[in-house]
């Protein structure tokens, strides 16, 4: 946020895109919008990914419809934006039935939320649990 306000002079969707894509290190960005008032727990519903920028060393696959927020940090940005950053874990699940767990940061301008991480910090083996 300080870069939005005090380098890049930008909105936080600008700068967020560009910070992501001009990362040498592998960044990946979720922007999300709300969709209803009802999410399922642990689950990313209620939400939707409005777009996602990724840095060009960030190589992992990511299906935007296999993520789960366990931590609930989206709907929590969401409830409050005034609390700043929210450190979570996001589940990235894979079609074969496996995940990659990935340490995240989320925070909302209070009409959409914005997640940011690096590459998966572990592959896990266990099925993601339906």
């Amino acid at each position: 946020m300080e870069l939005a306000t005090n380098v890049y002079a930008t909105s936080l969707h600008a700068t967020f895109t560009h910070y992501v894509r001009e990362s040498p290190s592998p960044r990946f960005l979720l922007v999300w919008k709300k969709v209803d008032e009802n999410g399922a727990r642990g689950s990313c519903a209620g939400f939707k990914v409005h777009y996602f920028v990724k840095s060009k060393g960030f190589r992992c696959f990511i299906d935007q419809n296999r993520i789960e927020d366990p931590d609930e940090a989206v709907a929590e940005v969401f409830a409050d934006p005034n609390q700043g950053v929210v450190s979570h874990h996001l589940v990235l699940g894979k079609q074969s039935g496996q995940y990659r767990v990935a340490s995240a940061e989320s925070f909302s301008n209070s009409y959409n939320a914005f997640t940011l991480f690096s590459a998966p910090v572990s592959r896990a083996i266990h099925p993601v649990t339906e």
